[in-house]
């Protein structure tokens, strides 16, 4: 039987012929378990809560990445909202998120009223449309490393989309 429990993502490049052997720590914080699958195969289950799972006080509340991408990502696909950002500042939430026009009031509404009610804190949410964020060439370049962050401190820099290198 395999280890489960809490942990470190690591990742090794494998297919990095100049430094294959390379291990790097991402620092987001997992959860690896081995639950019963109807398929009978006895695989892995990663759940990643991200680099932020320790989170940023708002309205006297913890919030976490995590947190947030699931209420995102629980939103509706009709919604087509793949990229958003946060920020933690001391007394709301402040959330951007990319949605087509025809979309963006609707999800911007509805998490709005999610985050409100799981997270219990107040928060201002917009939709801007599709490339705002992440613009279309960091989508179809080629880079070495990409982290991916969502939420950010209230004194934290956001104006990076959410990549950083």
């Amino acid at each position: 039987m395999s280890a489960e429990g809490s942990g470190h993502l690591v990742a090794t490049p494998l297919f990095r012929e100049a430094m294959p052997l390379i291990r790097y720590d991402l620092e987001d914080e997992v959860e690896v378990a081995y639950d019963d699958c109807p398929c009978r195969w006895r695989l892995p289950t990663v759940r990643v809560l991200g680099r932020g799972a320790r989170g940023h006080a708002v309205a006297g509340r913890t919030v976490t990445q995590h947190d947030l991408e699931e209420l995102v990502y629980g939103l509706p696909a009709r919604h087509g909202v793949l990229f958003w950002r946060a920020r933690a500042e001391p007394e709301r939430l402040v959330v951007q998120m990319e949605a087509p026009g025809d979309q963006g009031t609707a999800a911007a509404s509805r998490l709005a009223a999610q985050v409100r009610s799981t997270l219990g804190v107040p928060c201002d949410v917009t939709a801007v449309p599709p490339g705002t964020l992440v613009p279309e060439r960091v989508l179809t370049a080629a880079y070495d490393v990409v982290k991916p962050r969502s939420l950010f401190g209230a004194t934290e820099r956001w104006d990076k989309a959410v990549l950083y290198y």
